[in-house]
């Protein structure tokens, strides 16, 4: 992922230039040899141990070394493909840091990154221990995959989930222009309440996507106890920090769309009260405390988007830091397009199989649609989808057919 530049004096004329490229490493600890980032260091020669802070907090491009003889940048020249969003997050909360790295002919090669305290010194700061959480999560993690997706796909498949329900699109675009103009989120976030496989889920997804900003997902239908959220206190045996600091590690940084799925599955256990009521905190966007880290996580930057199937189960107080919009079922006319046009050509491309290969003729379609006019959302349509492409792959491989035509005949004797 290519990261740019200003140069020191800013000129807004001149193009930005790439400062650093990243590589990609399933390293389980930093070393000089395998470093976490590494920074140029032919102005010269960095200390082994040097304080400073990641500067320009939109792009996070060079670190600023405090040096005697004043701030000194240097640009970032590599940098571990795990560690990308890590340095985002410390360039945009402006985080006083101390590296420890060693010079080398390619550079300075960091291997170790702390939080030290305001003010000058080498007093570690508080907050150092949600950093090194966040920095052993990720050496623990495997290096992101370079996937190469095909965006115009996913704008069509995006584009059908939400123009089909025109009330839901525009109560969600009104929420974007309101962020695109105004630079701040809203007061309340979203929850989305409908039946199952409505794409609750996927217009969540579709939200971050267009606002740009990573998310994390917490489904709440397995929790039954507040301390899974919260953590447990480091004094007892086999304590460990709640999920929601395991979603904040995971994403690297606090400025993020934060998807709760099945609001209203959590359910109430060991006689400690709801495990949904603990999220108040985090909603209200004043800080989340862990009970295993002791301290404090901004969450001013977290937009939260909620999904539940009964509102009626969810409880007052959470219910009013949301802004809630109803999803609708598909109609019948509505399944039809998204069988014809989405689910069944999804499946043919999973399956490398041809249009002309398999022939959806009127009858059919309709059949399919009769059949499951009782079950809301589309996840037995896609199911169905599925089932009819994989027999329509068997009569070509097999049978050495041209092509199948699936008409009401062949699915009531697939779908039977």
């Amino acid at each position: 992922m290519p990261v740019f530049d200003f140069n020191n004096t800013p000129d807004k004329d001149k193009p930005l230039t790439c400062t650093y490229t990243t590589f990609r490493s399933d390293e389980s600890t930093a070393t000089p040899e395998r470093p976490m980032l590494v920074l140029d260091n032919k102005k010269r020669q960095w200390k082994h141990h040097s304080s400073g802070f990641f500067s320009n907090p939109a792009k996070q491009t060079t670190f600023e070394f405090e040096e005697e003889d004043g701030i000194v940048s240097a640009d970032i020249l590599q940098i571990d493909a795990r560690f990308v969003s890590l340095l985002k997050w410390l360039g945009g909360n402006h985080i006083h840091i101390r590296l420890s790295g060693e010079n080398r002919e390619n550079g300075y090669a960091v291997y170790k990154i702390r939080e030290i305290a305001f003010g000058g010194g080498t007093k570690l700061s508080a907050e150092d221990g949600f950093l090194q959480f966040m920095i052993e999560r990720l050496l623990a993690s495997n290096a992101p995959e370079e996937i190469e997706e095909d965006e115009d796909a996913e704008e069509i498949g995006d584009d059908m989930k939400l123009t089909s329900m025109e009330k839901v699109k525009q109560r969600i675009i009104e929420t974007i222009i309101q962020i695109n103009r105004t630079h701040t989120l809203p007061a309340y976030g979203l929850l989305l309440v409908g039946p199952a496989g409505t794409g609750k889920s996927q217009i969540a997804y579709a939200v971050a996507r267009i606002l740009k900003l990573p998310w994390t997902t917490l489904d709440m239908s397995s929790i039954n106890d507040p301390e899974q959220l919260t953590g447990s206190s480091r004094v007892y045996a086999n304590a460990k920090p709640g999920i929601i600091m395991d979603a904040f590690s995971m994403a690297g940084e606090s400025n993020l769309v934060f998807i709760i799925n099945e609001l209203d599955k959590a359910a109430s256990g060991k006689g400690n009260g709801n495990p949904a009521d603990v999220l108040l905190t985090l909603l209200d966007n004043l800080g989340f405390t862990d009970n295993y880290m002791e301290c404090m996580i901004p969450t001013v930057g977290v937009y939260p988007i909620a999904t539940a199937n009964d509102k009626s189960q969810i409880s007052a107080p959470l219910m009013s830091r949301f802004a809630v919009i109803d999803i609708p079922d598909y109609t019948d006319e509505e399944k039809k397009i998204i069988f014809s046009k989405y689910a069944l050509p999804k499946v043919l491309k999973r399956m490398s199989l041809k249009e002309n290969e398999i022939i959806l003729t009127d009858e059919g379609l309709d059949r399919i649609i009769r059949k499951h006019a009782n079950t809301s959302g589309i996840r037995d349509l896609e199911q169905a989808a599925e089932h009819i492409a994989a027999n329509a792959l068997y009569q070509i491989e097999v049978n050495h057919m041209q092509s199948v035509t699936i008409d009401a005949q062949m699915v009531e004797k697939v779908l039977e």
